[in-house]
């Protein structure tokens, strides 16, 4: 990391992150303000941020990932527990969203687990660390000894919900990541939920929706991937139930009954 940016300490970067929460350009246009006229404001307390003793990447570091770069609103800062190295493997690594809903029936939870289980090592596993299939993803990807990013829509020190503590220390000490631009101390509020969707969203290769009805955050998943371009692959599901999934198959989404039909996504 460097010790600065754009010539002012990286603590004041995270002061305009906490100051102006979900609004990077205006996170951004702080900082070139400071470049004109080099004044830190007086609420602002360096000791304040460097007391924090947290890991993060800031979106003005070489390390940052690219590709959320590309994205409406970009997290101006990643505060993480675990294995950054699994953020670079572009190229070398596919990286798999697999989201659904978060009261699956005995079907979806086979499904996710026998998808993932039949996944090639070189697949990185990302979810949301939610109740439902996204818990059910990443325990199938630690089971099946595939790396896996949790995205949270919590502070990095608050898991949600507190049924998945366990999961999470499980996926930071089996080399996994935990990610969140959450501020540390921030209050909960829904609308971080939708946004960490876009990063799920922009750091897979592909999405896969495992179950899903009516409106959904993993809907709002496959919205925004589809957006930046992204693929999307659905599990059928019986007619009767109303499913999203059933509905993005009719719209061209990939129709996925195993981890061999994931190879046309590639």
């Amino acid at each position: 990391m460097k010790d600065q940016v754009y010539g002012c300490d990286r603590e004041y970067f995270l002061y305009l992150v906490k100051k102006y929460p979900k609004n990077t350009s205006k996170v951004m246009d702080k900082l070139s303000d400071f470049l004109l006229f080099k004044n830190y404001p007086q609420d602002y307390k360096q000791e304040e941020f460097k007391d924090l003793n947290l890991n993060y990447i800031l979106i003005t570091d070489d390390d940052y990932p690219r590709c959320l770069l590309n994205i409406e609103n970009p997290p101006p800062v990643l505060f993480y527990k675990g294995n950054t190295k699994l953020l670079y493997y572009a190229g070398v690594f596919k990286y798999l969203g697999v989201v659904g809903c978060r009261n699956p029936t005995y079907y979806g939870i086979q499904m996710c687990e026998k998808i993932v289980s039949e996944l090639s090592k070189n697949t990185v596993i990302i979810s949301g660390l939610a109740k439902g299939i996204d818990a059910r993803a990443h325990i199938s990807a630690l089971k099946a000894k595939l790396p896996t990013i949790a995205v949270l829509g919590t502070p990095i020190d608050f898991i949600y919900p507190n049924e998945n503590s366990d999961l999470a220390d499980n996926i930071i000490t089996q080399g996994g990541l935990i990610i969140s631009e959450v501020f540390i101390g921030s209050e909960p509020d829904k609308d971080n939920f939708l946004l960490r969707n876009r990063i799920i969203a922009a750091l897979s290769d592909a999405i896969l929706l495992v179950e899903s009805y009516g409106r959904s955050g993993a809907l709002s998943t496959c919205n925004m991937a589809l957006n930046y371009g992204k693929e999307i692959a659905c599990v059928p599901c019986l007619a009767l139930k109303n499913s999203n999934c059933n509905k993005l198959i009719k719209d061209g989404a990939y129709l996925v009954e195993s981890s061999e039909d994931l190879l046309f996504l590639y």
